[in-house]
Formats: structure tokens, C-alpha cells, sequence
């Protein structure tokens, strides 16, 4: 009997260590992770949470034919951003990384997080 509980200990601790650790959110520890994308009219909606608090999230998105465009928003367990007047069936690229600024020094950040999705709709008439 105690030979039997001892070897499912050993089954449930290596259950447990073999599965990566997740948050509740279901974001890789450390990492922020995109939690939706979607059409609000004319624009899209970027949202990502995080394991960790923030000191700030640059965020890059791009479509063919146009260069990435890079912000700094704000910082917390995630965030959002919008995309106006978004062009319909595009595919766009989206990346978030999360980053703490010392008091001196420059930020360091985590690897970037990348999305990419078809638009669809149109401007007028957005997919629901």
C-alpha cells in the first residue's frame, strides 16, 4: 500500500512538471498573450493579458505594402489597441512584447508575441 502511494506521488509531481506552466488566462509564464482580436465598425481591436505586471507593451502591427508601425502603451496585466479604418480581407500582422523600465537604464523586454489574422467586412459592414 505505501509503495503504491509513494508511486503515484511520483506520477502526479511528474504530471505536473512535464506540462508547461500557464497562467490562469491560459498566457505562457512571462509572456503576454493575444486574448482577442475583432471589428468594432471600421476598426480592430488588438487585446492581450499578461502573467506579470507591466511597466509598459510596445506594440508593432502591419499589412503588406506598409512598413510596421511601432506605439508604447501603457502598462499593466495587458492591454489593447485599435486599429482604425482597418482595409477588409488584409492580413495584418500584430506583435506585443512586455517591458520594465528601471529607474536607470534602458527597458528589458520579453520576445516578441506575434498574431496574424484576415481582416473581413468591409468598412461599412464589419464581420460580427
Amino acid at each position: 500500500m505505501r509503495n503504491s502511494i509513494v508511486l503515484l506521488s511520483f506520477l502526479i509531481v511528474g504530471l505536473f512538471m512535464a506540462s508547461p506552466a500557464k497562467a490562469q488566462n491560459a498566457c505562457p509564464v512571462g509572456m503576454p498573450c493575444f486574448q482577442g482580436i475583432y471589428n468594432v465598425r471600421a476598426n480592430l481591436v488588438v487585446e492581450w493579458n499578461d502573467t506579470e505586471n507591466r511597466d509598459h507593451y510596445n506594440f508593432r502591427w502591419s499589412r503588406p505594402g506598409k512598413p510596421p508601425v511601432q506605439v508604447e502603451k501603457n502598462g499593466g496585466r495587458g492591454g489593447s489597441f485599435t486599429l482604425r479604418d482597418f482595409w477588409p480581407n488584409t492580413e495584418y500582422t500584430f506583435a506585443v512584447q512586455g517591458c520594465r523600465k528601471p529607474l536607470i537604464g534602458r527597458s528589458t523586454c520579453t520576445s516578441w508575441v506575434t498574431q496574424t489574422v484576415t481582416s473581413c467586412g468591409s468598412r461599412r459592414n464589419p464581420c460580427r
